[in-house]
């Protein structure tokens, strides 16, 4: 159930860049490098940024898996 939510925040997130890409090319790549990416490395290791999260949800939903 968390893997789902996983991609679909994911599925949404890419509508989110893709919208405000139509509006405004600022708002869209200053929001890539802030608040985006920060949710999108939160996620899981599926992205392109240099960084990451210490503990994703990916992680939890692994660690859950084993309880």
């Amino acid at each position: 159930m968390l893997e789902s939510f996983i991609e679909e925040t994911k599925m949404k997130l890419d509508k989110i860049e893709q919208l405000l890409g139509e509006v405004d090319s600022f708002e869209v790549e200053r929001a890539k490098n802030y608040w985006i990416a920060h949710i999108r490395t939160a996620l899981d290791d599926d992205h392109d940024y240099l960084g990451g999260s210490m503990v994703t949800a990916e992680n939890t939903m692994n660690a859950l898996d084993n309880v």
